[in-house]
Formats: C-alpha cells, structure tokens, sequence
C-alpha cells in the first residue's frame, strides 16, 4: 500500500473540477452566443423573458472572451493557445478598464456604440459599472490563473480571492435588491451575468487550488480537506439564508425589526455553533479511527504490537505505583508452519484468528491482549500469577472445546511462559516480555521432545 500524503489533491475531485470546467466554458459561451442573438435579431427578442433583456452586448462578449481564455488556458496546452488565452484576459481587462474611465472621467471610446444598437433603443451596448469591475478582476485572474512562482503565485490567489468576494457581494446585492451600487442612473448587473462570474469564480479558484498554496486545502486528500469540503457549502450560503428570511420578516412586518436582527445574529450564532460541534466530532472520530488503525492487528482485530506495549507500558506504571500484582503471559502458536505447508495459508490464518478470539473470551476485558508476532501472542494481566493460571485453564477449556467443533488436520495448540511483576526488582516491561518469552520457549522444546520421545517407542 503506497502512502498518500496529505498535501496531495484527491484524484476524483481534480476529474470532478476537470469536467466543471467545461461544463462552465460552454455554460457561459451559450449564454453569451444567446444573448448576442438576441441583441442582432430583434424580432426574436420579444418572445424570451424580459430578464434577457438585461445583459447588453458589450458584456455578453467580455463574457464570451473570459470564456475563450479559460478553454486555452488548460492544461497541455500549446505555447502558442497560452499566449491567446493571455490576450484574450488582456481584451477582458482593457474592456473592464475603459468602461470605468467613461464612467468616472465622461471620456468616451464609443464603448456603447462598438457593437449596433440592440432590440431596446434605451438600453446602452456599454456594460454596467458592476460588470466592467468584474471584468477587470477577471481578467487579472485569468491572466494569472496559470501562475506558479512564489511571488506571481500569492498575486493569483490574492486576485482569485478578490473575484469570490466582488461575486458574493453581487449575489447580496442582487437578492436584496442593492443592485445600484453606483450613481449610475437606471444600469445595473444582469442576474445572467452575475452568475456568470460565479462560474468563473468558481472555476479559476479551482485552477488555484490544483496548484496547492492558499487554496490547495480545497482539493487535498488529508482530513481537514474533507472537512472544509463538507462545510464550505454552509458556511458560504447559510449568512444569506438567515439575512434574507429576515428582511422578509421584516417587510412583511411579522416581528419589528430588532427583534428580527436579533432572532437573525442568534441563528447565526446557533449554525456556528453547530458547525463547530460537528466538526469537534468528525474530528474525534476520525482521531479514534487512525488510532485504531495504528494499534490494532488487521487480521486478528486485538491490539498489534505497538498498541500491545503502549498500553502495558501504562498498566506496569499503574501496578507499580498501587504496589499490586501484574502478570505477563506469552503464547506462540505450536504447528502453524506445518498447517500452512499441509493446507494452505488461510488455514494457518484461520488458527491465528481462532487463538485471538480464544485470549479475549479466556480473559478479562480490562487484560490486554496483542499479537506481538507472527504466530506470536501476549497478555498483561494486572493479577498475580495464580489468577492468571486459572484464565490459562479457561483458555485451554475453549481451545479444547474448539478443537472438537472444528476438527481439522492440524488441531489448535499452543506453548505459553509466565512472568510475574516482582515490586522492587527495578523490572522493565521488555525484562518481563523475555521472562515470559523464555519460558514460554522452554515449555516448547519441553513439548516437542516428549512428542519425540513417544514417537520414538510407538515406532
């Protein structure tokens, strides 16, 4: 199994941004293609909803180039489609740029009378103040999107960044009908437009996020990762939820309005705070899950080595200081190499799985119970020696009873050694581990010479 840092991005999710952002390109590119329609045919105009009619052409084509640099700038893409893609951007940025010096300055560069006048002789061709800051924080992104060095890498993200920010605020203003940020008289951002640049916002925060640094942790595989995509979505629409169903309240007059501001500030509060406790438990939960990954043994289910020694090592220090008993015990599997050469592995595993499951049931839940080992067990019990040698008898019952529910080739047996803590001697937890072991290897050889010494008179 090959490790994954937690710093890489999660393969699905790049697919998954992958497909968005064509989906966003030709989302986008259809919107403007329409809307441009509409503005050259007229007559076709009158029979779509009025709401297309708010999106003049000069911004349907910024829109339609910021569209066009995205698709050019994506990945294995030629030297020559990176420098359109960039000329594209510029085109975006120069078109945001000029719109605002007629607005601010009264210096005209024809911006409403570069495409013929539309279906609406009211409606100027120049895009709103809202739009042409959009545009230009577009096209700074896009034009950065491909950034990696350090330095033009935190302007990319600085500037994606802005352009989230510049979009939530559309879509406040858009929901609670602010839709005049400037003293522009009757103009203002079409709702197909501001949902355009949520498009791009969304899309050229992902290019960013691909490339790690700020917004990598939107994309990694580690577990804040996961924990940010999960909550993203609520923390991003929840503050409009609340805001708006309080206006609500308060232009229908159901509650007065400090009332309602008050009701809205503590369900503000209450999703925090549940967001807050969620998150505390997936990670304690998530903590238990890779502890219990590290400690545990993955065919036998008991605690492996490392969790063995962890918590013996804090059962010795109790013993010791309580001045009571404790015992280790040290078990080995007799027979598994002939089981794997008779049967087969999985029959070898089948008794070290069967042995485990006998320890637990054979001993207390307070004991601890580990493979320390190939075929190799051990439990400390904080007991002396003569508790522990009446578990051995339980623990030998059930082998025994096992033996004659499951007969097979080779039967379930095992050597064990004991090693009792001595208070005073100044013993280690690895100096009992090795009494135990020792004695354990000695009934072993014990063991198998009577067997030998039978074999040889039966013969």
């Amino acid at each position: 199994m090959v490790w994954q840092s937690s710093d890489e991005p999660e393969p699905r999710i790049l697919a998954g941004l992958h497909r968005i952002e064509w989906a966003v390109a030709l989302t986008v590119g259809s919107i403007s293609l329409f809307t441009l329609g509409l503005w050259f045919l007229p007559i076709v105009a009158f029979v779509v909803p009025p709401i297309w009619h708010r999106m003049v052409a000069n911004t349907a084509v910024g829109l339609l180039l910021a569209a066009v640099s995205l698709v050019l700038s994506a990945e294995r893409r030629s030297p020559q489609q990176l420098r359109w893609s960039r000329a594209a951007a510029v085109a975006v940025i120069l078109l945001g740029v000029a719109t605002h010096l007629e607005y601010l300055s009264g210096i005209s560069f024809g911006i409403d009378t570069w495409l013929p006048n539309g279906y609406a002789a009211h409606l100027s061709g120049r895009p709103s103040p809202q739009a042409a800051f959009g545009f230009t924080l577009l096209g700074v992104s896009l034009l950065l999107v491909r950034a990696y060095k350090s330095a033009w890498s935190l302007s990319a993200d600085l500037s994606a960044l802005a352009l989230v920010g510049f979009c939530l605020v559309l879509i406040g203003c858009d929901l609670f009908g602010a839709t005049h940020l400037v003293d522009a008289g009757p103009v203002s951002i079409a709702p197909q437009a501001i949902f355009c640049f949520a498009c791009f916002s969304f899309v050229v925060v992902a290019r960013r996020a691909k490339q790690g640094h700020l917004f990598g942790v939107l994309v990694n595989v580690g577990i804040g990762s996961q924990m940010v995509r999960a909550m993203l979505p609520v923390a991003l629409v929840q503050p409009f939820i609340v805001l708006l169903t309080a206006g609500r309240l308060i232009d229908a007059h159901i509650l007065p309005a400090a009332y309602t501001r008050a009701v809205a500030a503590a369900a503000e509060s209450l999703v925090v705070l549940c967001l807050v406790v969620w998150m505390g438990r997936r990670i304690n939960l998530l903590e238990r899950q890779l502890r219990g990954l590290s400690l545990t043994d993955e065919l036998t289910k008991i605690f492996n080595r490392r969790g063995f020694y962890f918590l013996a090592q804090q059962a010795m220090r109790t013993a010791l200081r309580a001045k009571s008993g404790m015992t280790v015990l040290f078990f080995d599997v007799d027979g598994l190499k002939r089981a794997n050469d008779m049967v087969g592995h999985d029959a070898g595993s089948k008794l070290i799985q069967a042995m485990a499951s006998l320890l637990v049931e054979s001993f207390r839940e307070s004991d601890i119970v580990g493979r320390v080992g190939g075929d190799e067990f051990a439990v400390v019990t904080v007991c002396d020696g003569g508790k522990a040698r009446l578990a051995l008898t339980r623990l030998e019952n059930s082998v025994a009873n096992f033996n004659r529910n499951n007969p097979g080739p080779v039967p379930l047996s095992f050597s064990f050694g004991l090693a009792e803590l001595i208070q005073g001697a100044s013993e280690t937890l690895d100096i009992l581990v090795s009494r135990a072991d020792a004695q354990m290897y000695k009934n072993k050889t014990e063991k198998l010479g009577h067997r030998g010494g039978r074999q040889a008179a039966i013969t």
